[in-house]
């Protein structure tokens, strides 16, 4: 909307603003762990939800979260857990409608709905195996 924007910091907050009244924000949550302090948040593509990655501590057998929030409710919609470590940068891309999260661990992650996503992962979720001759 060209007004409204997310921060994320390591006081495991994740706050949203309204750049016209930057005095306080208009919502903040908390209870989400963010030990790396790039720590990454993303609109969705309408802008009506948020999502952050959670980050956890190494052996503690914890599994990190993506965690939805509605910019219209301002209340938390989803929790979901992911394989890996710490979440650190995530994409919610704009046209394909999929979110792409990278973890401390160095693998990344490409989630989508295939109802609603369009082009990117589904290519290769949909292609069968190619033939290999003997």
């Amino acid at each position: 909307d060209g007004v409204t924007f997310a921060s994320r910091s390591t006081d495991g907050c994740l706050k949203l603003w309204d750049t016209r009244r930057l005095d306080a924000p208009l919502a903040a949550w908390g209870d989400l762990p963010a030990l790396l302090p790039m720590t990454g948040c993303d609109f969705s593509p309408d802008g009506s939800v948020v999502v952050t990655g959670t980050s956890v501590k190494r052996g503690s057998g914890a599994k990190p979260t993506l965690a939805f929030f509605s910019t219209r409710t301002l209340s938390r919609i989803a929790t979901l857990e992911v394989d890996g470590a710490s979440v650190v940068p995530l994409l919610w891309h704009p046209r394909l409608n999929q979110i792409v999260i990278g973890n401390a661990d160095g693998k990344a992650y490409t989630l989508y709905d295939p109802t609603v996503s369009e082009k990117g992962a589904l290519f290769c979720s949909v292609k069968a195996a190619p033939k290999r001759g003997m």
